[in-house]
């Protein structure tokens, strides 16, 4: 196993302790909830008003949210979880963070992926690359290689084959 850093701010995991459990899975349930775009699930402050003040809050969610999409993304383990966390919170309430985490891992891993899939493009333009192949001249000869690429140009796919000479 890996080693897993302690959250950068470890204090902040004293005020998760300050929330009921009801009210802290019902946070992290949310927080994965709006890693989706289009969700229509938002958190609202005055939930939680009772419990902790803004700022609070804004650690709370921002250390929840990070906590969540590290763990999804590493598929950390519960031992893992509750070293991040860390030893000042008490184990049900390591353990019901990683429940959620856990329930909830397929969500987080599509959001990831979403994410990722919508910074990048699914095809190449205007790639220019190079083909290096080193082979002893007799193997050459002796498998008798063709190239086959298959390209996308101006006028349609095109596709073009040399012999290796």
């Amino acid at each position: 196993m890996a080693d897993v850093p302690q959250h950068r701010d470890p204090a902040v995991w004293n005020l998760v302790v300050k929330a009921k459990l009801p009210l802290l899975k019902t946070l992290l349930h949310g927080i994965i909830s709006q890693l989706y775009k289009d969700s229509r699930h938002i958190l609202h402050y005055k939930d939680y008003s009772s419990v902790w003040n803004i700022q609070q809050y804004w650690q709370v969610c921002d250390s929840c949210e990070e906590l969540v999409l590290t763990a999804g993304k590493e598929s950390w383990t519960k031992d893992q979880v509750f070293s991040y966390v860390g030893d000042t919170v008490p184990d049900e309430y390591k353990q019901s963070i990683f429940e959620v985490i856990n329930c909830r891992r397929d969500d987080i891993v599509e959001q990831l992926l979403a994410k990722t899939d919508s910074i990048s493009e699914r095809e190449l333009h205007n790639f220019d690359w190079k083909v290096n192949l080193c082979l002893a001249i007799n193997l050459v000869l002796y498998m008798n290689l063709c190239v086959s690429l298959t390209y996308k140009a101006e006028t349609g796919r095109r596709m073009s084959t040399q012999p290796w000479n």
